[in-house]
């Protein structure tokens, strides 16, 4: 589900080796959340604006940070776009 901000955090990765994405998490998503690293899901861009949401850049906290935002405010619809996201994410636990 998004966030309360309907702004759903992400980083553009696609051109990094798995050493320097598995970096991002630990260093700057993991501290910012307070929380472990413990996965990540991985989701094209195509998938993302398949379902008229947009990939919004976002530089603060990380240069490759950016937002997908676009949800409909609707508990249900959002829900929807939500599972059809997790469906097509591919997930890896923290090596």
């Amino acid at each position: 589900m998004p966030p309360k901000n309907y702004r759903w955090s992400i980083y553009r990765t696609s051109s990094l080796a798995e050493i320097e994405i598995w970096k991002i998490g630990k260093e700057v998503v993991s501290p910012k959340r307070e929380l472990p690293l413990v996965g990540r899901g991985d989701l094209s861009a195509e998938k993302i604006l398949a379902l008229n949401l947009s990939i919004n850049p976002a530089t603060d906290p990380h240069l490759l940070h950016a937002n997908v935002q676009g949800w409909k405010a609707d508990t249900e619809k959002d829900r929807l776009l939500a599972l059809k996201l997790s469906e097509a994410a591919a997930g890896y636990r923290v090596p």
